[in-house]
């Protein structure tokens, strides 16, 4: 299962997996470590024992959307996570549709996803799904044109007014 881990991720999971260990942990940065798929899913995986966990950084970690399936899944259990960064993950629409079915109800306030390759649909999901959230960070993504942000803007205002959507300046990418 870890063949592809190296010994110091091998040792950290089992550190995290030990009840009680981590339990206190309320902020966790993994990013710029490249975990790929199988890393973040067992990272993710471990934290369960992390009660407190508040914010989760997992940007630029070489994870795709293939893993969200898996990181969505336990995802769901974090019932305090408030802050998720995902920047620079490949997540395109295919993992944020999957991400904005968790955060549906969740105590996300913050998510940040720039440079996700998402398109004007997961955004637009992303959108609906998160009207808790006060922060929704989509910066470096193909959104679309002009219309297509005037569109999300309108659904943003309507859904969540204190959501602050962070837009591409590039809209075309």
């Amino acid at each position: 299962m870890f063949q592809t881990q190296s010994s110091l991720t091998f040792y950290l999971l089992q550190l995290l997996k030990k009840e009680g260990a981590f339990a206190r942990l309320s902020t966790i940065n993994l990013s710029g470590n490249q975990l790929m798929n199988e890393g973040v899913v067992n990272f993710i995986q471990a934290l369960a024992h992390c009660k407190q966990l508040r914010h989760l950084n997992l940007s630029s970690c070489g994870m795709d959307h293939e893993a969200m399936d898996e990181v969505a899944q336990s995802l769901k259990s974090y019932r305090i996570l408030t802050n998720l960064h995902l920047s620079d993950v490949n997540l395109g629409d295919a993992g944020a549709l999957k991400l904005a079915k968790i955060i549906k109800g969740s105590p996300f306030k913050e998510l940040r996803l720039s440079s996700c390759q998402i398109g004007p649909e997961g955004v637009k999901q992303l959108v609906f799904a998160g009207s808790g959230l006060r922060e929704l960070d989509v910066g470096g993504n193909r959104i679309g044109d002009s219309e297509d942000i005037s569109q999300l803007q309108e659904i943003a205002k309507a859904r969540s007014p204190a959501l602050a959507l962070k837009l591409p300046l590039d809209t075309m990418g």
